[in-house]
Order: C-alpha cells, then structure tokens, then sequence
C-alpha cells in the first residue's frame, strides 16, 4: 500500500506541472497573438480561475497521498 500511495503522489505532482505548462502556454501564445489587452476579457479571466483551481485541486490530492505515505509503515 505504501508504494500504491508514493505512486498517486508521484502521478499528481506530474499532473499539476502538466497543467502548469499548459496554462504558461497558453498565455504565451495568447499574449503573442492579442496583446496582453485582451488577456484581460472575461472568457479568458474564467478560464485562467478555473485552471488554478484544477491545480490546486491536484496538488491537495498530491498532498494527500504523500502524507498518506508517510504515514505507513
């Protein structure tokens, strides 16, 4: 069990750097193509809530499983 939860930290923490460069990425090449003007409008202010909190989502699951870790014997 203890490798199985060391295994699920191990998958979120990927996780959460996927969507970090996906959400740096996209910024980049938005901004490159629209001018930081339009980063602002709404769609794209919804957009980058949501994928901070899908990231903080993952890393709780990431905090999770490592203290579930840590905590076995």
């Amino acid at each position: 069990m203890k490798k199985v939860s060391l295994f699920a930290a191990i998958c979120f923490c990927l996780w959460f750097i996927a969507d970090l460069i996906s959400v740096i990425g996209y910024t980049v090449t938005y901004v490159e193509s629209n001018g930081i003007e339009g980063l602002l409008s709404s769609l794209n202010v919804i957009y980058f809530v949501q994928s901070v909190i899908e990231m903080l989502a993952v890393l709780s699951g990431f905090i999770f499983f490592l203290t579930l870790y840590r905590r076995q014997k």
